[in-house]
């Protein structure tokens, strides 16, 4: 496969087949070839693709941009090519206005096999090494950008909304029951670190719903399953000197927003949760804004059922 961009939640939608894929056969394998311009590319997606048995090489020798989004299945007599517009993320591959081909080409075809070896050639495989450094400049980044309050995304001003308000009063099927102990958390335009993926925890939730002791210094550690996706996950949450709190949720990042996270106790400090996108699931979002007043407001919005 070949993608311009790789995010989390992008595999997310994916790696469950792709790991079905690979043990249905013997001698399968999977190669990923992964750009980094404008640092669309999470560190957290190469990492977990690499761990689902993926071959991940990511492009260090090339002009302009590597711009191609491209899945390949190889056969001995065949290439099955299917090629669209969308990156390996969770918008591309759900919601974004997309358009995708399959077309069949024979094996040997001369001019694939050139492109497709150029493109190794100007790849190194993904190492520590190599991810640290990504990972490193990227985070410059986004620091800059979050510094100079410039929004990761451009809209057009003449852009308009598609209506969803009408309706919107009737409860759609969401991902958890609104039910006694779930608590609806809105996420914020600016949160903290790497794509706003740290998500501030007002105090009196961090103490009254995760159980974090309430004293600085102290720390608690919750596990989190994805509803969505399967993925489990534990965390560790800090009473942190400056009386902040925060969570590290990737899924919550700024491509993703404006969002609200769910999150439902299963037993002691373990919880599911999933993530209420307004690009995603309009009619799932402005429901719950709507339970929320409806109008967003600079303090966080936030409600235990």
């Amino acid at each position: 496969m070949y993608f311009y961009g790789a995010t989390q939640s992008g595999w997310d939608e994916i790696r469950t087949h792709a790991k079905q894929w690979l043990r249905a056969r013997n001698k399968r394998t999977i190669e990923a070839y992964i750009g980094t311009d404008h640092a669309l590319t999470e560190p957290e997606a190469l990492t977990a693709m690499k761990q689902d048995g993926v071959a991940v090489f990511l492009l260090t020798c090339y002009s302009g941009i590597f711009h191609p989004k491209l899945i390949v299945f190889s056969s001995n007599k065949y290439k099955l090519l299917l090629s669209g517009s969308n990156n390996l993320t969770r918008s591309g591959l759900s919601s974004n206005i997309e358009f995708a081909t399959a077309v069949k080409i024979p094996a040997g075809a001369e001019r694939f096999v050139n492109w497709e070896s150029a493109i190794h050639n100007s790849s190194n495989a993904l190492s520590k090494t190599l991810l640290k450094d990504y990972e490193q400049q990227r985070n410059q980044r986004l620091k800059k950008l979050q510094k100079s309050n410039v929004p990761w995304q451009f809209t057009w001003r003449k852009r308009r909304k598609a209506a969803v308000r009408k309706g919107a009063s009737i409860q759609p099927k969401l991902p958890i029951k609104l039910e006694e102990g779930t608590l609806l958390y809105e996420v914020m335009p600016k949160e903290t670190g790497p794509m706003g993926s740290q998500i501030q925890i007002l105090k009196q939730v961090a103490i009254g719903y995760f159980g974090l002791p309430n004293r600085v210094g102290s720390s608690v550690s919750i596990s989190l399953t994805n509803v969505t996706t399967g993925e489990e996950r534990c965390l560790t949450m800090t009473y942190n000197s400056n009386t902040t709190m925060r969570l590290s949720i990737h899924e919550a990042s700024y491509t993703e927003r404006p969002c609200f996270l769910l999150f439902q106790p299963k037993r002691k400090k373990s919880f599911d949760f999933a993530v209420i996108s307004e690009a995603l699931d309009p009619m799932q979002f402005q429901f719950l804004d709507n339970i929320l007043g409806g109008r967003r407001q600079r303090k966080r919005r936030t409600l235990i059922f």
